[in-house]
């Protein structure tokens, strides 16, 4: 056992928040810390709590407002009678208390492949359904609660999305094919040639 529950817990994803505070998701929840990591409190996800058994990743803050917190909650291959919902969550305070903003039954594909917060603002995310390939890309105004489709992207599927903080409408995905930019929040795609692989 260690803070994270067992040793089969591990990171998914990692943000930095104001105040020296810290948000985890892990294969076993939502841990939270308000003294740079020191001592960490487990805050979604754990038995009898919102998530309860599912496993998180895709964790992003708004650069707008960084107490404005979006997480993934999908199955895990381990816990198939996990009690919570899969969807998308958010969170007002800095992940302190957190409010499912969609159910991943309620869309269009099975799976939530990746979130991340907006830039023009704080209750602006992006999710994409890998199902829905090169159509995959949706975009919600009110924090998850109903969601537009963008454009058509440049690649069958896309690995990541960076929105780059500062930058209303900048997104930048990349694929196994390429990276590629938007500046219209995702309605049309540049894709970015000469990148080369480095080498070793």
């Amino acid at each position: 056992m260690n803070v994270f529950g067992t040793k089969l817990n591990h990171t998914h994803s990692l943000i930095v928040l104001p105040d020296m505070a810290l948000l985890l998701a892990t294969h076993f929840g939502i841990f939270r810390s308000q003294d740079g990591g020191a001592t960490w409190t487990l805050v979604a996800a754990g038995s009898n709590q919102l998530m309860d058994g599912r496993m998180t990743s895709s964790l992003s803050s708004s650069s707008i407002n960084p107490q404005r917190v979006y997480v993934l909650a999908t199955i895990p291959a381990n816990n198939k009678s996990a009690k919570g919902t899969a969807g998308l969550y958010s969170s007002a305070d800095g992940g302190r208390t957190w409010s499912l903003s969609v159910t991943e039954e309620s869309l269009t594909s099975s799976h939530i492949y990746l979130a991340a917060a907006g830039n023009d603002t704080a209750d602006e995310v992006y999710i994409y359904l890998n199902s829905l390939g090169p159509l995959g890309l949706k975009l919600s105004q009110d924090a998850g609660k109903s969601f537009t489709s963008t454009g058509k992207l440049p690649f069958g599927l896309i690995n990541s999305l960076l929105v780059i903080p500062g930058e209303p409408g900048h997104l930048l995905v990349s694929s196994s094919d390429g990276l590629a930019l938007s500046t219209d929040g995702g309605l049309n795609w540049t894709i970015i040639k000469n990148i080369e692989r480095g080498s070793m």
